[in-house]
């Protein structure tokens, strides 16, 4: 059974709920060290779920929201920026990450 709030949805594997949108609470490594908590969004919503989100998080005491992957015509009109590119490495004894492409590479 989910737990309700103002807000969202707390679902029964952690994340919390606003429409479509799905987003985790996490702490940031010191070294980031935000200010507290993070808000990692796992699946992106609307502009109004996205808004939503947004005051639940600062709420809630959260520094900063993390979106790794979105929507990239809507997350620069509501304030978002580009801060890094994620990379994966391959672990010995572990499946190998698909080799890149040209058109990977093409920003580089």
């Amino acid at each position: 059974m989910a737990r309700e709030s103002r807000h969202y949805t707390h679902g029964m594997d952690g994340a919390l709920q606003f429409g479509e949108l799905r987003v985790r609470v996490a702490l940031a490594p010191p070294v980031y060290d935000p200010g507290g908590p993070t808000w990692v969004v796992i699946r992106s919503g609307t502009p109004e779920a996205i808004r939503e989100m947004e005051s639940a998080a600062t709420e809630a005491g959260a520094a900063q929201v993390v979106v790794p992957r979105g929507d990239e015509a809507l997350l620069p009109r509501l304030g978002y920026a580009v801060m890094s590119d994620f990379w994966t490495g391959h672990l010995e004894g572990k499946a190998r990450a698909p080799e890149a492409t040209e058109d990977d590479l093409e920003f580089m």
